[in-house]
């Protein structure tokens, strides 16, 4: 578990990288190639002292003096063009360096840069963090976090840039039930637009939206958006240029998560027996845990963020960008939210009574290097919440805040310029062809997989050749035909493996003279019923039509087996047949859907034998769900027939 000291260990090698990466920049110096003595000029020009090397991200300005000199010495208009070119291929090698922030725009770890890559580049980054701590959402829980971000940033024209990511985590609490929430695929869409204002001086604006996981782009009242103001301090476009950014972020975020739950907490406080006046009343409300699970916030926010960058140049193709970035959430109560004050001990408190210590409040310290592979960057930081990271500091209004997180990830930047054709040389070369020896004779084994006793092909089989250990296994197709590689004469051993089958094998012989043979491979299929104590298990889901208690024939061998091990099970003498649905459509209709379902299939299985007064049926809605209807995959599992024993006899 990452404690306060190992996060403080971090951060003292994080920092200690820029020191090491200057001081071989400075050897570097000291010990290069000197440069050739320039012409002298023709009147006395003031000396001008270079800056270290080591301390610039590129030659950009050696490159413009030099060319200057030369321009002095010189006589026409070529060398101007000269000069031209390289100052724009010195700016945009130094832009191409620029690479994705953990939602998309171009900039540090976290914080935006007001500015964007080269023109004509995209970028694509993969980031990943993770957090593992206790006593965070509820005293003396176990809390973890682990996810990523997949960003993608484009600079179509000189002063626009275009950028998308998607976010996906995990969230374990083991307090919470259910104790794992999934948040898969929340997507942030945005552009920004910029103008320099001086070489060294960069402002503009963004916009973005977010689109949290279950919103339907155009319907989602939940769809959030984001404006913003940035600014950008490159002391790299000085006239003695410094390795230093500085950014400024300022943004206004309309945040509308909140009402991602409303149906949530409508359908708990209709629940309560006894409830008070909907204001006066929390029983009803999304826990911590849920609030930080699923990012809700009941307010607005005005974000600050600052972040501080040095770009070092530590070898010829090696940069290390060490950042270090702060940012503030600041809550705007532009819905109108009334938080309920309470004075029950373990309740939430409220923005109003908490103040400044539930803000989320996060400094941030990395590094982003560059290593010689052009393009590429790796990137290593972790984020440190200095408040709303705490149980006792927690409001209804705002998800806690990260107590901290590792942040590891890998971009690249893609340039997009022609490349010149390269020039082709025809050259002849003499060889030597060697002829082949007669090859020996070889064969396949041809085969199909099916179930045992039974024509039922079996799809997508794994078969494993087991006499020739050093050959990758091979897969069936769906109808259950495979070959395999061409082999020697001799016996083969096949070893077969199947999704919901018992592990099989076969053999085969090919002949001495080689060529194809034909093998047939059976397979015992796992039974898909199971008698346990208080129930008949049924380990697929039984299939009906669409608004319909209509049995699909598709689930009539899974119908078949129940009531095969029901006819073989005579001790067990009463069985409800319970329907149960999801939480989509009233509760009434829900209830007759379910009660209709049980009905069709202990109709379904008296007809094929199961003695009547063994079967009862009844539906329950949406009233018993084993998991929350929070995704699609939970309603699934949510919709199902289960078979409950009621009686079973002690003795035959």
């Amino acid at each position: 578990m990452w404690t306060r000291s190992s996060i403080l260990f971090l951060a003292g090698m994080v920092c200690a990288a820029p020191a090491s990466a200057q001081f071989g920049d400075e050897f570097g110096d000291e010990f290069g190639d000197e440069p050739a003595e320039p012409a002298p000029p023709a009147e006395p020009a003031e000396p001008v002292a270079p800056g270290p090397e080591g301390e610039q991200d590129d030659l950009f300005a050696d490159d413009v003096e030099r060319a200057e000199e030369e321009l002095e010495d010189g006589d026409g208009a070529e060398p101007e063009e000269e000069v031209d070119e390289e100052a724009a291929e010195a700016l945009f090698q130094q832009r191409f360096r620029s690479h994705n922030s953990w939602h998309g725009p171009t900039g540090g770890i976290r914080t935006v840069d007001a500015g964007t890559g080269a023109l004509g580049s995209f970028r694509f980054q993969l980031l990943t963090g993770f957090f593992a701590t206790s006593d965070f959402l509820v005293p003396e829980d176990e809390a973890s976090w682990v996810g990523g971000s997949a960003s993608l940033s484009w600079t179509p024209l000189e002063m626009l840039e275009l950028y998308a990511s998607l976010e996906s985590y995990a969230v374990s609490n083991d307090r919470e039930n259910p104790d794992l929430f999934l948040v898969l695929a929340d997507t942030y869409l945005g552009g920004k637009v910029f103008t320099g204002i001086e070489p060294w001086l960069t402002i503009g604006g963004d916009l973005r939206l977010y689109l949290p996981t279950g919103v339907d782009l155009g319907i989602g009242d939940a769809i959030g958006f984001g404006i913003g103001a940035n600014a950008t301090a490159d002391l790299r476009g000085l006239p003695d240029p410094v390795p230093f950014i500085a950014r400024l972020n300022l943004a206004y975020r309309f945040d509308q998560t909140e009402n991602l739950i409303d149906q949530i907490e409508d359908r708990r406080y209709a629940a309560l027996d006894d409830p008070m006046p909907r204001d006066e009343e929390n029983r009803h409300l999304i826990s911590p845990v849920e609030r930080y699970a699923l990012g809700v916030d009941r307010t607005d926010f005005f974000d600050i963020g600052i972040g501080l960058e040095a770009p070092l140049r530590a070898a010829e193709d090696l940069y290390i960008h060490p950042m270090l970035e702060w940012r503030l959430g600041l809550p705007v109560n532009r819905q109108g939210y009334s938080c309920l004050v309470t004075d029950e001990p373990g309740d939430d408190g409220c923005i109003e009574g908490v103040g400044l210590s539930a803000f989320p409040m996060t400094l941030t310290l990395g590094v982003r290097v560059l290593p010689p592979v052009r393009g590429l960057s790796v990137t290593a930081g972790v984020d440190i919440g200095l408040t709303g990271t705490s149980h006792e500091d927690a409001v209804r209004e705002l998800a806690a805040n990260d107590p901290y997180k590792v942040i590891l990830g890998l971009g690249y930047a893609f340039d997009t310029r022609e490349s010149p054709e390269p020039e082709v040389i025809v050259r002849e070369v003499p060889r030597e062809v060697e002829v082949q020896e007669e090859v020996p004779p070889t064969g396949r084994v041809v085969g199909f997989v099916v179930r045992q006793g039974e024509a039922v092909p079996v799809p997508n089989a794994i078969i494993e050749i087991m006499s020739h250990p050093e050959l990758n296994a091979i897969a069936a197709d769906p109808r259950g035909r495979f070959a395999t590689y061409q082999l020697p004469p001799g016996e083969v051993q096949l070893a077969v493996t199947a999704e919901d089958h018992e592990p099989g094998g076969c053999a085969a012989t090919i002949p001495e003279e080689g060529g194809d043979v034909e093998v047939r491979c059976e397979l015992v299929k796992i039974a898909q019923v199971q008698i346990e104590e208080g129930e008949v298990v049924v380990l697929e889901q039984i299939h009906f039509a669409f608004d319909s208690a209509e049995i699909l024939p598709e689930s009539f061998p899974l119908m078949q087996e129940i009531a095969d091990t029901l006819n073989g099970h005579p001790e067990i003498r009463r069985i409800e047949i319970q329907g149960h649905t999801d939480d989509q459509g009233t509760a009434e209709y829900n209830l007759d859907l379910s009660q209709r379902r049980a009905a069709s299939v202990r109709q379904w299985l008296v007809d094929h034998g199961v003695e009547p007064d063994r079967l009862e049926s009844r539906g329950y809605g949406l009233t018993q769900p084993i998991v929350p209807n929070t995704t699609d995959e939970n309603r699934a599992r949510n919709r199902r027939v289960q078979f409950i024993i009621k009686e079973r006899a002690d003795t035959l």
